[in-house]
């Protein structure tokens, strides 16, 4: 006579954790956060605590160099360098109390940079570049808006070109996207470039590349 199962549930658990990819004996795997999206480049954080607040740049060697605090709720918690020498932009946590090392590895791990995982330079620099592009829109004349240098997958390079205009609503047009165009063509940019943005309505939006 066949043994009656004690758990009449068992075989029904086990068909949903197979249909979840999880074999009986793996744990879970952790689920890719949706995170808060940056409006400056492609990376989504896992919440909006951290934040650049402060941010002086230099001359460096090769690059511009910077120093940027991080705050964490309004508090700053680290400072953000890069010497401009093509080393890598680094941390320094100086409120262990509040935030340290592993808490920024932590940070780092559940943030997803073109749906992917990153590291903590590709995080610091668009923590530092969202803190500077914000800045610089909230500088902007009501008759101008701000251009802006994108690589191949569309992230900010680091060149800005301020537009101002009579009539911002041409920019709109195809006509004054394309005016646009030949202007930012005569522009020098960084060897990343793959071409422009132009801030409207709260967004980048592509300008179209001329047709030569």
């Amino acid at each position: 006579m066949p043994q009656q199962d004690p758990d009449p549930h068992r075989a029904e658990h086990l068909d949903t954790t197979a249909s979840n990819d999880h074999p009986a004996d793996t744990p879970p795997t952790r689920q890719t956060p949706s995170g808060h999206p940056l409006r400056h480049s492609p990376l989504h954080l896992p919440h909006d605590r951290l934040a650049v607040t402060s941010l002086d740049e230099r001359d460096g060697d090769h690059y511009v160099a910077f120093t940027a605090t991080l705050c964490l709720d309004g508090t700053p918690v680290g400072e953000i360098r890069n010497e401009g020498d093509g080393a890598a932009t680094r941390l320094r946590c100086h409120d262990p109390a509040r935030f340290t090392e592993r808490d920024m590895h932590e940070f780092v791990r559940d943030c997803r940079y073109r749906r992917q995982p990153t590291d903590e330079e590709t995080v610091l620099d668009r923590l530092v570049a969202e803190y500077d592009l914000d800045t610089r829109l909230a500088t902007l004349t009501p008759n101008s808006t701000m251009a802006r240098t994108v690589d191949i997958d569309g992230d900010y390079c680091g060149d800005i070109v301020t537009v101002e205009t009579d009539d911002l609503d041409r920019l709109d047009q195809p006509t004054g996207r394309a005016g646009l165009a030949i202007y930012l063509a005569t522009a020098t940019t960084s060897p990343c470039c793959r071409g422009w943005q132009i801030w409207r309505h709260d967004t980048w939006h592509r300008v179209a590349p001329l047709i030569r």
